[in-house]
């Protein structure tokens, strides 16, 4: 969860593409309960849950596999559990889906001087450990620690839905885990996520500028979540020299929001396995006496 501060008390956006803190899934949850007057005639709840709690830039700056365990138990275990009871509740008939996660980065993932550049600006430098990796070492860690996030996570979240389904005498909630091979990740040859925009044009502007001029993301509404991002994180009067460096941080983070998120061609993948899972699911419901 994003801690409150004086630079985050505003945590809603008109634009969904803002990464904030507000909605949080519970919100979403009473804003249905809201919307639907009576809550049985839902029959679906999909969601995707404790990626966000966990944090990207914790979870692959991590020093172990061990670590991105705990962080992955401690997000994914218990609060998700208590998620699903409180769904499945509140929508007495609904199915629930509950979607798996997937790795970040991968041994295909090309590691060139635009991912070493992402990797010094939005990952953590503290400790003495990582001011002596090389860059070759902060790749390999990316790698391990991508890999063990979906492992865990899928582990973890599967336990959670049989755990609940245990509970509820049936199975009423499904977990759906992503088939993600190491082509499909960030900067892959055949990725499915949403990276840079490696035209010619910026990728010169990028040298010319001696690393000055970013990249911009890819995806389709960069441009209107820039907007809100700029928007947000405009600068306060009589800011300090700590709170102006936090702000341009969050700023950053903000109109690089899609990376790594699912492209069109990630998002077809997850419809057609979630598609896959109801198909299964409404035929074995049909063949109960």
């Amino acid at each position: 969860m994003i801690e409150r501060s004086s630079l985050t008390d505003n945590l809603t956006s008109r634009n969904a593409e803002v990464n904030l803190g507000l909605p949080t899934i519970n919100d979403q949850i009473e804003n249905a309960l809201r919307f639907y007057s009576d809550p049985s005639t839902v029959d679906l709840v999909l969601l995707s849950g404790c990626g966000n709690d966990v944090g990207i830039q914790n979870l692959l700056d991590a020093s172990s596999t061990g670590a991105v365990d705990d962080m992955t138990k401690a997000k994914c275990a218990q609060p998700v559990e208590k998620l699903l009871r409180r769904i499945t509740t509140a929508f007495p008939t609904a199915q629930v889906i509950l979607t798996g996660y997937y790795p970040f980065f991968s041994e295909q993932t090309r590691n060139d001087f635009v991912l070493k550049g992402l990797a010094r600006r939005f990952f953590k430098s503290q400790g003495d450990d990582k001011v002596r990796m090389s860059s070759k070492e902060v790749f390999e860690r990316l790698k391990v620690n991508s890999r063990q996030w979906q492992q865990a996570s899928d582990a973890t979240l599967a336990e959670a839905v049989n755990r609940v389904n245990a509970e509820l005498g049936r199975q009423r909630v499904n977990f759906v885990s992503i088939e993600f091979p190491a082509a499909y990740s960030f900067a892959a040859p055949q990725t499915n996520l949403w990276g840079f925009n490696r035209s010619p044009f910026r990728v010169a502007l990028l040298f010319l500028s001696f690393g000055k001029v970013l990249l911009p993301s890819n995806d389709d509404v960069r441009k209107q979540r820039t907007a809100s991002c700029n928007d947000l994180y405009k600068k306060a009067g009589n800011e300090t020299t700590e709170q102006k460096r936090n702000r341009k941080a969050l700023r950053l983070f903000c109109r690089y929001a899609s990376l790594g998120h699912p492209n069109r061609k990630g998002a077809q993948l997850y419809a057609d396995s979630i598609t896959k899972i109801l198909q299964s699911s409404r035929l074995a419901e049909s063949s109960i006496p």
